[in-house]
């Protein structure tokens, strides 16, 4: 999810509950789009709350991954199952 103020980070694997971690972060909708992998630094503490809370201090987009056997990038699959 992404926001004016921030977006949620989600990472998880089968049907356990994800880890995940509300970022506030000036302009996130301007540097992230929804399906986009990313890296954050961030600064201060995380809060231990579900989910998380913290600050970022920067962000990395990742580049887009296309499987050869693939007819979509990660980026577009994810575009296409969140719209």
């Amino acid at each position: 999810m992404v926001s004016g103020g921030g977006w949620v980070v989600i990472n998880g694997e089968e049907m356990k509950l994800p880890s995940a971690t509300d970022y506030e972060y000036p302009n996130a909708d301007q540097e992230v789009v929804v399906g986009q992998r990313f890296i954050v630094e961030h600064t201060g503490d995380i809060a231990e709350s579900y989910p998380g809370q913290g600050i970022a201090k920067s962000v990395k987009v990742l580049p887009d991954v296309k499987p050869k056997e693939v007819g979509l990038s990660e980026f577009e699959a994810a575009k296409n199952e969140l719209s």
